[in-house]
């Protein structure tokens, strides 16, 4: 009997203990808007919460040629305020003289805030970036590039 009760008593309290952790995956595509026909940008999503903001997703370094279209996806599990606040964080070289350089540009981008109930999100956006956002000396690929961006940078004034 008692091993009876035993298991009666742990089995429900697998069925009394909800699930806390459920994922939710976030869509974006669209288009980003440059003067430049080409440029180079890297992409991270932000879950913005109280004491940090954690990285839900990082996008690698990639060259754009116009249209500039983009997709960025991001998950994350369980905020405990019943909504995700999310933004993104674009360091990009696209500006008015139409070339690379230095420093990069940081634009920070609200998304918005995603209800946690709903399990899957797709946005369309259209970003501007030529010159937007502020001074940077945030890397976009490797180090050897951002090296010979600088050289590039340099030589444009002798």
């Amino acid at each position: 009997m008692t091993r009876l009760v035993t298991i009666f008593l742990i089995v429900s309290c697998f069925l009394l203990v909800p699930n806390v952790s459920c994922l939710t995956k976030f869509y974006f595509n669209g288009t980003f808007e440059c003067f430049a026909p080409h440029f180079r940008h890297h992409i991270t999503i932000f879950e913005d919460d109280w004491f940090f903001d954690d990285a839900i997703s990082h996008i690698a370094a990639k060259s754009s040629h116009a249209p500039h279209f983009f997709e960025a996806y991001a998950e994350d599990t369980t905020d405990y305020s019943g909504n995700f606040e999310l933004y993104m964080d674009i360091v990009h070289s696209c500006n008015t003289k139409g070339e690379q350089v230095l420093p990069y540009k940081k634009l920070r981008y609200y998304l918005g805030n995603f209800p946690e109930n709903i399990k899957e999100y797709h946005r369309t956006l259209h970003i501007n970036l030529t010159d937007a956002g502020e001074d940077t000396t945030e890397v976009i690929g490797t180090m050897k590039k951002f090296e010979e961006n600088i050289v590039d940078a340099s030589s444009e004034f002798n």
